[in-house]
């Protein structure tokens, strides 16, 4: 078929993917999903050795994080909630949390690989700061992945 044939391989494999998730729950399912997005992130960022996950909440998407990088990459998380990040110390204890709001994160300049930041943008009280602080601490040549969510999660 035309289509099939015009597909390169990474086009195939992301259908799969796809094709994956919609044939069991869907992409509805949490747990799933945190660990889909996980893939995503490594397959754009596979030697990735720091990692900051921005309003991490009860660090579900960190623990994710750990089963697709190797034990070496140093994975850390920041939230406002002292009491998610209570939760998220005993789900993954070689993870770094640190209490800290998104528009002001306790790092210096240029140090991550990746910055995540997944549903959470939105409730920021300044986007535009947020924004700022994680292209500050992203190195020039890292990735950040942001997610916000659509119409379509909630129905």
């Amino acid at each position: 078929m035309a289509v099939e044939q015009s597909y390169s391989r990474s086009h195939r494999d992301i259908q799969e993917e796809y094709n994956e998730i919609y044939r069991t729950d869907g992409i509805r399912d949490e747990e799933r999903a945190y660990l889909w997005q996980a893939r995503l992130t490594h397959r754009y960022a596979p030697q990735a050795e720091k990692i900051l996950d921005v309003a991490c909440g009860a660090g579900y998407f960190p623990e994710k994080l750990t089963e697709v990088y190797p034990p070496t990459t140093q994975i850390s998380g920041t939230d406002l909630s002292d009491v998610a990040l209570q939760i998220a110390v005993k789900r993954c204890p070689k993870v770094d949390f640190q209490l800290a709001a998104a528009e002001n994160l306790p790092y210096p300049k240029h140090v991550f690989d990746v910055i995540t930041c997944l549903g959470s943008l939105e409730h920021f009280l300044d986007i535009t700061a947020s924004l700022k602080e994680m292209a500050r601490v992203v190195k020039p040549e890292g990735v950040m992945v942001i997610m916000v969510p659509n119409m379509m999660w909630y129905k």
